[in-house]
């Protein structure tokens, strides 16, 4: 249904598939794995802020590629009242970032 707003072609031209994977690394940390796919979202933003909540502590935060197509240092940022993380993400295709649990 169009609202008369928002461009036609932007539910048809703007998706993004999010690949989530999950495992165990040595000392049962366990690690995140996350990646974009098919990314299309011409002209809109281009990055998206992962959020993730319930965690006790900070994890280790590992996405080189992610920085340099941010164009800057990205900035986790935790709050620890409602043990929320956020994290900047770019949306281009084999973006990978690993979110790294103690």
């Amino acid at each position: 249904m169009d609202d008369g707003k928002t461009p036609q072609d932007f539910t048809s031209t703007c998706y993004t598939n999010y690949r989530f994977s999950y495992n165990t690394s040595f000392g049962n940390a366990a690690i995140i794995n996350v990646v974009a796919s098919a990314p299309t979202c011409k002209p809109f933003p281009s990055a998206v802020t992962l959020v993730i909540h319930n965690l006790d502590e900070i994890p280790r935060v590992i996405g080189r590629k992610n920085d340099k197509l941010l164009g800057y240092s990205f900035g986790v940022s935790y709050d620890k009242s409602s043990k929320t993380l956020r994290i900047p993400y770019a949306l281009i295709t084999d973006n990978r970032l690993k979110i790294k649990f103690p």
